[in-house]
């Protein structure tokens, strides 16, 4: 899985608009688990053509979607 942000990379003084980024959504994508929209990081399988989670459903263990 991979994730996208559009604020991954960033400096100390732009920690503030940084924050603001990582809560927004992302239009008509939503969690293959939990059926939410996407707010922040976004994750994405490289190996599916439409899979994605959002950041809580990427942290349960054992991971809830295998690529194979």
């Amino acid at each position: 899985m991979t994730s996208e942000s559009s604020a991954t990379e960033h400096t100390i003084g732009q920690q503030n608009e940084v924050d603001a980024c990582i809560l927004l959504p992302h239009p008509d994508i939503f969690c293959n688990e939990c059926q939410k929209q996407v707010v922040g990081i976004r994750y994405k399988c490289n190996a599916c053509e439409d899979f994605d989670l959002c950041s809580k459903c990427m942290k349960i263990q054992p991971p809830v979607h295998n690529a194979t």
